[in-house]
C-alpha cells in the first residue's frame, strides 16, 4: 500500500456524518455514519452521541488520544463489561457516499485531534454549506445547538 493511500485511509477514519432527526429542548437524537462502519449508529442524546463517537475513535486508535479518560469505575468493574462488537469493514465506494440526511439537519464532522481530554476539528452544516472549527467537545455541542437556535 502506498504512503498516500495509507494516509487517505487514516484521514477518512476521522470523518463522521451526523444526521439529526429530532431536537427537543437542547437534546438531539439521530444517527451517525462512518465509512468504516456498515450500519448507522443511533444516539438518543448528546452524551450517547459523544460515547458512540469516542468508541469509534478508540476502536481505530485514530485520532490517537493523548490521555486516558478518568472514571469513577474501578478496574474490576471495567473488566466485567464485555466488549461491544460492532460490524466494522473495509471502506467501499458505497460506504463513502452515505448520502443520507437527518430529518432536521445533516452535519459532517472531522475530528483531527484528541488532546487535553477533548476533541478538536471542524463541523460543516451540509444544508447551509457553513463550516466552523471547534477546540473542545463543549464548543462542538454549542455549534450543534446553534443550528437549532430558531427552532
Amino acid at each position: 500500500m502506498s504512503i498516500a493511500r495509507a494516509s487517505r485511509i487514516k484521514n477518512e477514519m476521522c470523518y463522521l456524518r451526523l444526521c439529526i432527526d429530532t431536537y427537543d429542548g437542547g437534546e438531539i437524537r439521530g444517527r451517525l455514519f462512518n465509512a468504516y462502519y456498515r450500519d448507522a449508529l443511533f444516539f438518543e442524546n448528546c452524551m450517547d452521541m459523544i460515547r458512540q463517537i469516542e468508541y469509534i475513535f478508540d476502536n481505530f486508535d485514530y485520532p490517537h488520544s493523548t490521555m486516558d479518560i478518568r472514571s469513577f469505575e474501578t478496574e474490576e468493574d471495567k473488566a466485567s463489561h464485555p466488549p461491544v462488537v460492532r460490524v466494522r469493514c473495509a471502506p467501499t465506494k458505497e460506504l463513502y457516499s452515505h448520502n443520507v440526511s437527518g430529518d432536521l439537519a445533516t452535519l459532517r464532522m472531522r475530528v483531527m485531534f484528541r488532546q487535553n481530554a477533548s476533541w478538536q476539528g471542524t463541523l460543516k452544516w451540509m444544508e447551509e454549506g457553513m463550516e466552523e472549527n471547534f477546540q473542545s467537545v463543549l464548543e462542538l455541542l454549542m455549534l450543534i445547538d446553534s443550528v437549532f437556535e430558531d427552532e
